[in-house]
């Protein structure tokens, strides 16, 4: 989950695009912000060159972090971790714990396609409202991503 991704440190074997996401928002002068529990100090190389830098007790406190301090969340191709997120930020935004932050899912190469499939499941069965589906904006592409922002 990109928060924007350059906001998270802790895709594990995804490290590698975290770090070229945080990177590259560096070097087009980007403020970065890195969020990591501290437990997970040991697992993963903390990226240091971030602008704002919060090591978090919990994984709990850092998801609470990582929702009031992101601008907006962009969901990269990932594991567990990743799914883990985008249920947390669309159940945030459809409570309204958080509000006017754009939720994307870039789906390159139709990653994310069964789990776009399984929210669309979930309103035409009536467990979420209608406009459920508005909370979230897939991308295919880096040209369809420019345009959101």
């Amino acid at each position: 989950m990109l928060a924007c991704n350059a906001a998270r440190e802790t895709l594990g074997r995804c490290r590698r695009q975290d770090d070229l996401v945080a990177n590259t928002a560096l070097k087009n002068k980007a403020h970065v912000t890195g969020i990591i529990p501290k437990f997970l100090d040991h697992r993963e190389t903390i990226h240091h060159k971030v602008d704002e830098l919060h090591i978090t007790k919990t994984m709990e406190e850092r998801k609470k972090k990582f929702l009031r301090l992101s601008d907006s969340f962009i969901a990269l191709p990932g594991g567990g971790g990743t799914i883990e997120e985008i249920g947390l930020v669309l159940s945030a935004l459809q409570l309204g714990i958080i509000k006017n932050k754009k939720f994307i899912i870039f789906n390159y190469n139709n990653y994310w396609s069964d789990l776009i499939n399984q929210y669309q499941k979930v309103i035409v069965k009536g467990f979420a409202y209608k406009n459920f589906g508005d909370l979230i904006i897939e991308c295919k592409n880096l040209s369809e991503l420019k345009k959101v922002f």
